[in-house]
């Protein structure tokens, strides 16, 4: 089964967002918010709401930092 996948990068200093997951419409270019903590926490919302069959976080290590690393994945 396929997982969720979220990716936050950083563009023009605001953190931006996408995902894909299975079933539903991802969602490409989101505003994340302007600093690690914002884009780390949406991270984590889209990981709690669509992640139900597993997911996987990529982002830069500023906003990792503030991920804790059991909610980094989920296979």
């Amino acid at each position: 089964m396929s997982r969720a996948i979220i990716t936050i990068v950083l563009h023009n200093g605001e953190y931006l967002y996408s995902y894909s997951a299975p079933g539903c419409r991802g969602e490409s270019r989101f505003r994340a918010g302007n600093d690690a903590g914002a884009a780390a926490a949406k991270a984590m919302e889209i990981a709690i709401r669509h992640g139900r069959h597993g997911y996987v976080i990529f982002a830069p290590a500023d906003v990792m930092s503030q991920i804790p690393s059991d909610m980094r994945e989920k296979s």
